[in-house]
This record gives structure tokens, sequence and C-alpha cells, in this order.
């Protein structure tokens, strides 16, 4: 009789109960998630086309060491290309990046979707990765979805952004993390360099 409680108090009363505390655990992380992921949405969407042509916000310059968070990134040099293939024409803006670890972190973890690029409409853009478009790096160095720097190292590469034809690009943005994102908001509408066109794997 007793084994029959124990078991009747096991499979009807408490692992009911446990299931019902971990689907709360769950709901409540999620939640969590939800709020800090909607949170870096709106912080990215706070470079306005109103606040891009009112100037009311901070911008840094490239070719200077920028402290962001934990981070210390260099923007070396913003060109602009355009790759034919066929009759499709694309034009891509690159960025060479780089950062260093001067703290006493280990694993700064430097990733692709750390950048975009705004156009003085608002709308922005992702870094594309090699695996998706590895013609956009054949003369170029590519940096990589995500690479892990210690103290004293730094990491470099390139990375090339799709955009309209017509997009007037003026700011790259860096974001440090998910979690307590911080933001340095970079001016590139008058140092974008052109460099020559390339048409099917082939500059002209």
């Amino acid at each position: 009789m007793d084994t029959y409680l124990l078991d009747y108090f096991l499979w009807r009363i408490a692992l009911p109960a446990v299931g019902v505390i971990i689907l709360v655990g769950v709901s409540v992380l999620g939640g969590r998630l939800k709020r800090r992921w909607a949170e870096r949405k709106r912080m990215q969407a706070g470079i306005t086309p109103q606040k891009i042509s009112q100037g009311k916000f901070t911008v840094r310059k490239i070719q200077e060491w920028i402290r962001a968070g934990e981070y210390d990134i260099f923007v070396h040099k913003v060109t602009e290309q355009f790759h034919t293939h066929g009759q499709k024409e694309e034009r891509v803006i690159y960025a060479e990046v780089e950062y260093r670890n001067q703290t006493k972190e280990e694993n700064i973890s430097c990733r692709r979707n750390q950048w975009h690029l705004f156009g003085k409409d608002g709308y922005s853009y992702e870094a594309k990765s090699g695996m998706e478009a590895s013609y956009l790096y054949q003369e170029k160095r590519y940096f990589g979805s995500e690479r892990f720097i210690n103290p004293g190292m730094n990491v470099r590469g390139w990375l090339g952004f799709s955009v309209p034809e017509d997009a007037k690009i003026t700011i790259l943005q860096f974001m440090t993390a998910f979690i307590g994102t911080k933001t340095a908001d970079i001016d590139v509408e008058h140092v974008i360099e052109t460099e020559a066109q390339v048409s099917n794997g082939m500059r002209l």
C-alpha cells in the first residue's frame, strides 16, 4: 500500500508540479530574452532619418580607436565597388575593421553581426557572410563570422554590405552585445572611396 501511495504521489502530483515549474521558468526566460532583443532593436532604430538630417546623435570618425563597452575598434577604410554578374549589377560598400583587446578579459567575441550600415533614409544593412557571398571577398581578406581575442591580441578583416544603388550611406554602426548594448556611430558619408568595377570576378 505504501508503495502504491508513493507511486501515486510521484506520477500524479510531483511530476506534474515539476513540469509546471519548468514551463514557468522557460516562459520567464523567454520573456526576458524578448525584452532584451526589443531593447536592442530600439537602440538600433534610434538613428532615424530626422536625427540624421538634424545631426542629433554623436558620431565618431574612421581611422581612430573607439571605445565601446569592453571593445576597442578601428575602421581603417570604407570603399564602394560595383559587381556585375551577367545582367545584374550589385553595389557593395566595404569596411575594413579591426578589434584589439587591451583588457584582462579572455575570449572577447568579435562578430560580423555587430556592424550595420545606415542610409540617410533610415534603412539599415547587414554585412554579407563569406558563405553566401564568397565572390565579394575574392580580393579582400574576409573578417569571418566570429573571432575570439585574448589580452594583447587583435583581429582585422573586411566586411561587405550589399546596398541599393541610390542609397546615401551615412553611418557605420558598431554594437557591443545583445545584453547591455552600447553603440558607436561612425560617420562614413564623405570618406567612401571608389574602387574599380568588377565584372564576373574580373576588375574592369
